[in-house]
């Protein structure tokens, strides 16, 4: 038994065992997303088989990532800005995702779509507490991710500090 992959022999996929060709198995892996119609074949000196023809709609396969968030301050005065800088990462790893865009949230406002490499300058002149946070929109072979959210204050008195408290 021989294995045709979209009408392409591929002769170093052979199955024979002991048991009899109804037990035989193949093991493919598909390298790039596309479909594929398989089937596979007996070429015998008199007789020749052909088993029914698979359909299989092979996906881009994705990396899961982490998204980080980074705030140059946690306290400004009314009027003045806090730098939000996004990051991305393959999840698990510190190898970088470099394609894709950000969604910067303020307070569960989206103020900005950013590029990858990019910071957005956020300023408001309403004395409060704010929390912002990004969502990664993935590019190929990425998967979406969201960063946990900083919190940081617009006081005219810069000395608050901003704290965060989890709440379980």
């Amino acid at each position: 038994w021989y294995l045709n992959v979209n009408n392409e022999d591929k002769s170093n996929y052979y199955a024979s065992n002991s048991y009899g060709w109804d037990d035989s198995v193949f093991n493919y892996q598909f390298t790039e997303s596309g479909t594929y119609t398989i089937y596979a074949y007996y070429k015998g000196s008199s007789d020749n088989y052909v088993t029914n023809k698979l359909i299989f709609n092979v996906k881009e396969a994705t990396k899961q990532t982490t998204t980080s968030l980074s705030l140059d301050k946690t306290t400004i005065a009314p009027g003045d800005s806090v730098k939000i800088t996004p990051s991305v990462n393959v999840k698990g790893t510190t190898d970088a995702v470099t394609s894709g865009e950000f969604e910067i949230y303020v307070n569960d406002v989206l103020v900005s779509t950013i590029n990858i490499g990019e910071s957005y300058d956020y300023a408001n002149t309403t004395e409060s507490i704010y929390y912002a946070y990004a969502k990664y929109i993935a590019s190929s072979g990425y998967e979406n991710s969201t960063s946990e959210s900083k919190t940081f204050v617009i006081n005219s008195d810069t000395s608050v500090v901003a704290t965060t408290t989890a709440i379980n």
